[in-house]
């Protein structure tokens, strides 16, 4: 019986230790926080009470939304994707990217053939000009080169009915 008392003032004696351990840095804490320069109140109430809680007016916070870059474009999809498509979502996703940077994020969309032949593309417009040619000029490129052709109506006479 005498270990057990022992065990249980052992026990009480580690929790009081704790307890004081916890108290000593609760007390530091606030005196630390005491330490803080007050904040300056955003909007002085009219009460004459220090703690009466701020009221702030309606504040209306837009979040900015980036949209997503276009999925790679190589003009092998299955099912075709209208070319037109595709310079609409980069036009959306490039509308706050400076000028002179549209071309160089627009080109980061283009896999296999489109890649290829934007860089061959790009090759003989660099030995005509060596100014970096326009996002424009890429737009025309890109939609001249990937719009299908129907054969069908093409070879069909225009004939009235």
């Amino acid at each position: 019986m005498s270990s057990e008392v022992c065990s249980i003032s052992d026990a009480q004696s580690k929790s009081d230790i704790k307890l004081d351990s916890i108290l000593k840095t609760l007390a530091v804490l606030e005196k630390n926080l005491s330490a803080l320069p007050a904040v300056p109140k955003l909007f002085p109430s009219d009460s004459p009470s220090s703690d009466a809680p701020i009221v702030i007016s309606k504040l209306i916070v837009t979040p900015t939304i980036r949209p997503v870059a276009p999925t790679p474009f190589s003009g092998q999809e299955k099912p075709r994707i209208d070319p037109r498509d595709h310079v609409f979502s980069l036009e959306m996703w490039l509308r706050d990217v400076p000028a002179d940077l549209k071309l160089h994020y627009a080109t980061t969309t283009l896999a296999g053939i489109a890649r290829q032949e934007w860089r061959l593309q790009m090759a003989s417009l660099l030995k005509s000009n060596p100014a970096k040619p326009p996002f424009d000029l890429f737009k025309d490129w890109f939609i001249t080169r990937f719009t299908l052709i129907n054969a069908a109506e093409q070879s069909r006479p225009n004939s009235q009915v």
